[in-house]
């Protein structure tokens, strides 16, 4: 085995280190995705869904370009790694990446926010 020196990114996680201890932390990757979203000055909403809404799918118009939905939801599952906090929501949108609508891409930029 090889010593590579002291980790700083791997898989676009990015560690810092100090006296206290490491952190771990996504920023680079999250930029990112606010970016393929073309979210750039949004405001933050308290809440990654809408409460007491149950999401089902609809008879709305479907998305004539699903890629951007497809990648993005990629993206928000990967990010779970280090948000554990937005895995329910990452996994009612993953449940409709075939037959998804303009509600379903307006909860992925709820999300994202």
């Amino acid at each position: 085995m090889k010593d590579l020196e002291t980790l700083l990114c791997f898989l676009g996680i990015e560690v810092a280190y100090s006296l206290k201890g490491s952190l771990v932390s996504q920023s680079k990757y999250i930029t990112n995705i606010l970016e393929q979203s073309r979210l750039y000055d949004n405001r933050a909403t308290y809440t990654s869904l809408e409460l007491n809404v149950k999401y089902a799918p609809s008879n709305d118009v479907l998305l004539p370009y699903p890629t951007l939905y497809h990648t993005l939801v990629e993206n928000l599952v990967y990010l779970t790694i280090i948000r554990p906090d937005i895995i329910y929501v990452v996994h009612v949108v993953s449940q409709f990446v075939v037959s998804l609508t303009t509600s379903h891409w307006i909860i992925v930029l709820r999300i994202i926010r």
